[in-house]
């Protein structure tokens, strides 16, 4: 199990590495613009990934124990949803240190390359397990 783990993270390390060669997706939401990329499946399909758009205001220093609040703008213009966001704090179950932060109020979302916006396309909703003590929206999944 352990090897497993290492070797999705490295993995991941090297995916994040070359993530300058992926072409580059933007997205006008209301709250802004979204920067993703284009992917491809094992069959050769199209799939743009956005990763860690926030969804709500992140839950520090007043909003923090406070249920999620609106969130009517991004903090800059076009926010860069190219890389994973933390995961909510936790303590690892293999270092047994805390890791993560506060502010994992995002979700990652996928679509089809060839999707417009004139017609309606199914949604899937995934919430990961770990009963509120580990895991996260990690595509090591």
């Amino acid at each position: 199990m352990w090897r497993q783990f290492l070797i999705a993270k490295a993995k991941r390390s090297i995916n994040d590495a070359f993530l300058f060669t992926k072409t580059k997706v933007k997205v006008k939401v209301n709250q802004g613009v979204i920067n993703g990329c284009l992917e491809t499946l094992p069959n050769g399909n199209k799939f743009m990934r956005f990763s860690a758009v926030p969804y709500a205001k992140k839950p520090i220093g007043d909003l923090k124990f406070k249920a999620p609040q609106k969130l009517l703008k991004f903090e800059t213009d076009e926010i860069d949803c190219t890389k994973e966001g933390d995961a909510c704090y936790q303590k690892s179950a293999i270092t047994k240190k805390f890791i993560g932060s506060e502010n994992c109020l995002h979700l990652n979302v996928y679509a089809p390359a060839d999707s417009d916006s004139s017609s309606k396309k199914a949604v899937m909703v995934f919430i990961h397990g770990g009963g509120f003590m580990f895991d996260s929206s990690s595509v090591d999944l």
